[in-house]
């Protein structure tokens, strides 16, 4: 087969995810706010909960016998509450992520205004930090080979972006720019020192987080595109420093300002991503509006996704993107308040809309190496979205083709013969071009076969004289 057979074959197999018929997993005491998938085996889920609960599941497809009634739920693996873990979250889970490249420790914050560092074993906390308020995002970058920072973002009067170092417990590194509060963060995929930040001001920021002073290395403007000469509008104060926090009436001088600070969206940002290249960045906000960037140049592509709309309760929201199957196979799911929407990555059409929750729908986990999609909303259920079953479980019984009308007589009259042998002279040929209306002459009767079959095993049958 051809790459190209096969990226067909694949895009196929993922056009058709649905409502998985053999994977369900009970389902949490309160909202889902947060899922991970780890990306190594992609076998477990981790999901966090309003009522401060974190909870591990195991997803691995593994083949069965074909499954005599409904599924039995998943139950967690193992699971931290308020009352099995004293040390975890006291408020609302906003956030969680595997630790790269090993399931044994994974991230979270929380509205508590903590960021944990847990370890999976024990499923406890290993060290904490704490925030200026409650914590809306929590990243970790998959391609650093030279840092481990944990990147947070939180309300606070100083809008910043926090970097949390592990080995020495407390912040390394603080980026501000922001006039808003940030509410999403993403690491880039191409650079381990480059992150995307997302603020309730509508501004979408590219930092360098070895620089000090000039760490912003771009504001994403939404009038930037392709079709337009010229650099991007300049932010005012983009390249570092506090925000302005004088009196109660701002000057007109900051009120220039921030007119002329570019904006990615006219609302707060809920969420951002990277495709797996890191070629294009996604953003979503609270203007009912889903973008796509050229992580290169800043350009804003000019993508509309239809129907891209979310009422976004939280500050923050997480998107999914799957870009597995290439430029043409690339697949962002966006939960919604109805529902979860299938767009393409770079044509945004909306290819599918997967509806099965109750409420709001708050975040998603796409895998990278399967169509496995698993969701969660204000329902407090987790549902997972898979293709048609294929080799997870024994074949089901072949139907044999129908018989001709000349094969049924033929059957039904050997069916209804009386016991014994038939004749190798025709008879079944005669049946059938009789019509099947009289059992043919040729059929022996059990008299003639007891009597064909009266000599002992002693006796030698009799043979032909042989020829002279």
């Amino acid at each position: 087969r051809t790459p190209a057979v096969d990226a067909s074959a694949l895009s196929l197999r993922a056009s058709t995810v649905a409502l998985s018929s053999h994977l369900e997993l009970t389902p949490r005491g309160d909202a889902v706010t947060t899922l991970s998938l780890e990306a190594i085996d992609e076998r477990y889920l981790l999901a966090g909960c309003a009522d401060a609960s974190v909870a591990l599941y195991d997803v691995a497809d593994t083949p069965s016998a074909p499954p005599r009634g409904p599924p039995q739920p998943r139950r967690p693996v193992v699971q931290a509450t308020r009352r099995s873990c004293r040390s975890g979250h006291t408020g609302a889970v906003a956030c969680v992520q595997w630790f790269p490249h090993d399931t044994g420790a994974f991230v979270s914050g929380g509205y508590d205004a903590l960021v944990k560092l847990w370890d999976t074993n024990t499923m406890s906390p290993a060290c904490d930090f704490e925030s200026a308020g409650r914590v809306h995002c929590v990243c970790m970058s998959e391609v650093a080979s030279r840092h481990n920072l944990i990147a947070a973002c939180a309300d606070g009067d100083d809008r910043e972006v926090v970097l949390y170092d592990p080995n020495v417990g407390h912040a390394a590194h603080r980026l501000c720019g922001h006039r808003g509060v940030p509410w999403a963060l993403a690491w880039s995929p191409r650079d381990e020192h480059h992150l995307v930040s997302g603020g309730s001001d509508g501004s979408l920021r590219l930092w360098d987080i070895r620089k000090n002073i000039r760490g912003c290395l771009r504001s994403f403007d939404v009038h930037h595109t392709f079709a337009r000469a010229g650099p991007p509008r300049s932010a005012a104060g983009a390249g570092g420093g506090r925000p302005d926090a004088t009196g109660d009436a701002p000057s007109l001088a900051a009120a220039a300002r921030r007119l002329a600070e570019p904006k990615a969206h006219l609302g707060g940002i809920t969420s951002v991503a990277f495709s797996a290249d890191g070629s294009v960045l996604l953003s979503s906000g609270r203007d009912q509006r889903l973008r796509l960037w050229s992580a290169a140049s800043g350009e804003n592509l000019l993508v509309h996704y239809e129907g891209a709309y979310s009422s976004a309760k939280r500050g923050h929201k997480q998107i999914a993107l799957s870009t597995r199957l290439g430029h043409a196979g690339s697949r962002v799911y966006f939960p919604t308040a109805d529902a979860v929407r299938v767009y393409d990555l770079h044509s945004g059409a909306l290819l599918q809309t997967l509806k099965g929750h109750f409420g709001e729908a708050l975040c998603a986990a796409a895998a990278a190496s399967d169509h496995k999609v698993f969701t969660g909303g204000d329902d407090c259920s987790i549902l997972a979205w898979t293709p048609p079953p294929c080799g997870l479980t024994a074949p089901a019984p072949r139907e044999e083709p129908a018989l001709a009308p000349h094969e049924q007589r033929r059957d039904a009259f050997l069916a209804g013969a009386p016991a014994g042998r038939l004749r190798q002279d025709g008879g079944i040929a005669a049946f059938i071009e009789a019509g099947g209306a009289a059992a043919p002459a040729t059929v022996a009767t059990n008299a003639e076969v007891e009597d064909g079959d009266a000599w002992s095993e002693d006796e030698a049958p009799p043979h032909p004289a042989p020829p002279r």
